[in-house]
């Protein structure tokens, strides 16, 4: 079996396409969420003085049922959950790149980083 050696370069040219993808696809789910709400709500008066949501959704749950019914307003949102997710991925990625490296110390921090932002964002207390 050939052992696969991956440099620090590696891993920096990997996490760095991953957060390109990660954008771009958020931008492309979002534009395309944007399109969408156009088509849907054409010939609709629109009042841009006050701020009202079509839709409250508050869970991931509730974004993915959106999506399957095309929801534009869903659409646009699981773009903003791609975008969020981005940075999360980067912290987790960091701590494999950290543990190939076998520096457990930035594995140990970078676990209590990715810890506290999931925790965060799935709680809210912290």
């Amino acid at each position: 079996m050939k052992k696969i050696e991956l440099t620090q370069r590696d891993m920096e040219l990997f996490i760095g396409k991953m957060l390109r993808v990660g954008v771009f696809t958020a931008c492309g789910v979002a534009i395309l969420g944007g399109i969408m709400y156009i088509v849907q709500n054409a010939g609709q008066t629109v009042d841009f003085q006050t701020f009202s949501s079509q839709m409250a959704l508050h869970s991931f749950s509730d974004v993915i049922n959106g999506v399957m019914v095309l929801n534009a307003v869903s659409v646009i949102q699981l773009g903003i959950v791609i975008l969020l997710c981005t940075p999360i991925l980067r912290v987790a990625f960091s701590a494999v790149a950290f543990l190939l490296e076998k520096d457990y110390l930035y594995v140990g921090i970078t676990l209590v980083v990715l810890f506290i932002i999931l925790l965060n964002l799935f709680d809210g207390e912290v």
